[in-house]
């Protein structure tokens, strides 16, 4: 299986070019059984209006591409003439509640399927110093076009290795989405996301968790999404505590100053040993191995500080990311804690996380970005298969009733 993580970091190899703009027709990569996968997206929302739209880079070159109208044909972006050019609508209009519509995928790396309720979504495109770049939308700026839209995003990558595909709510949540991937050589995997009403279910625990709250997005009595709190500390005016996670950081630094933290990269580097040394959670002999103490943002993205690569000092990092948001790292000093039901019981916890969890169909989700982390896949939300056939696509209600 291909997690998250894995995904971006194959979207990273593929898409290194810059993101660009416009529109210059390209035709997909030359048609076999494994070029291209029919999509059927089923809309259970309550909305009749539902907007699709696909954007990617070719495998080919990396350059950036949008899936036309048609719904089969790869678009290649060229440069714009200015900043903040807005590309052309290229949303294609799904079948209203209750109807079902299919796609034709081609290969695409990075692969993003936005969907929007009412309304278009608004891509914007950039000229960047290392070239152009799409503006995509923006669940923290209030002035972005699509601020007042209800949208949501999952991601993909469909290439010779097959189809790999995951719901992700690590910036924020707004439609249920379940994925089904029908393969030929092991079934159908599923992803069972939210239920029908998830948005309800999630904002209304967020309202009655002490300091979570305004993690709740609304257009007056209208609920747009929830956010992560990562993303809530990136608003201009923040809405999520910038300290939040401090008094728990403090509390792991002293723990493994004062004994050894045991790591279990879960890969070919196996076992590694820590301990704070001048102020620094050092893994000896691990090259880029020392991590400054963590902000809480740094632990709420899984950035800044617990930033690596595709390496030894990644795969740590990444079990230091998933104790840190379940709140087992100060309890625990083996890990990653596999063990789901002591996941956030301490206070401080990445509640906006457990709360997704705890309504998810299957209990699975991306509640943040080293979700992943765990016995087998984790306790994320994807489905990956070489020998890939169809991919279903539900979008479930939003609220109750």
């Amino acid at each position: 299986m291909v997690s998250r993580r894995n995904l971006l970091k194959m979207a990273a190899g593929v898409g290194a070019a810059p993101l660009l703009a416009h529109q210059v027709s390209c035709p997909a990569h030359a048609t076999t059984a494994q070029d291209t996968l029919p999509v059927t997206i089923i809309n259970n929302t309550e909305y009749n209006d539902v907007r699709l739209c696909v954007t990617g880079t070719r495998l080919e070159n990396g350059q950036p591409c949008h899936l036309g109208p048609d719904g089969s044909s790869l678009v290649q972006l060229a440069m714009p003439d200015k900043d903040r050019t807005v590309v052309k609508d290229f949303s294609i209009k799904l079948a209203e509640s209750g109807g079902s519509s299919t796609i034709t995928l081609p290969r695409m790396g990075a692969g993003r399927m936005w969907f929007a309720v009412d309304s278009p979504l608004v891509f914007e495109v950039n000229r960047g110093g290392a070239g152009p770049a799409f503006v995509f939308p923006s669940v923290s700026n209030h002035t972005d076009a699509n601020y007042r839209t209800v949208w949501d995003f999952m991601e993909f990558t469909l290439d010779g290795g097959g189809m790999h595909a995951n719901v992700t709510h690590v910036d924020s949540v707004a439609i249920p989405i379940s994925i089904d991937l029908d393969t030929r050589s092991s079934g159908r995997q599923s992803s069972a996301g939210l239920p029908p009403g998830g948005l309800d279910a999630v904002c209304d625990a967020l309202l009655i968790q002490d300091g979570f709250d305004k993690l709740v997005i609304t257009d007056g009595a209208r609920r747009l999404r929830a956010v992560s709190p990562a993303a809530g500390i990136k608003f201009p005016q923040p809405i999520f505590d910038s300290r939040y996670f401090d008094d728990y950081i403090d509390q792991v630094w002293d723990r493994y100053g004062r004994e050894d933290l045991i790591v279990d990269t879960q890969t070919q580097w196996g076992v590694s040993k820590g301990r704070v040394h001048n102020g620094r959670l050092t893994f000896a002999g691990v090259a880029d191995g020392a991590f400054d103490k963590p902000s809480t943002w740094d632990v709420l993205a899984c950035a800044g500080s617990l930033t690596r690569g595709n390496n030894h000092a990644g795969a740590i990092a990444a079990r230091l990311g998933a104790a840190f948001n379940r709140s087992t790292l100060a309890a625990n000093p083996h890990q990653p804690d596999t063990t789901t039901s002591g996941f956030y019981r301490h206070r401080i916890t990445n509640h906006y996380s457990r709360i997704l969890h705890a309504a998810a169909k299957d209990k699975l989700a991306y509640g943040f970005p080293f979700d992943d982390v765990g016995p087998g896949g984790g306790c994320a939300s994807f489905v990956s298969s070489a020998t890939p056939t169809k991919l279903t696509i539900t979008l479930n209600r939003l609220h109750r009733g």
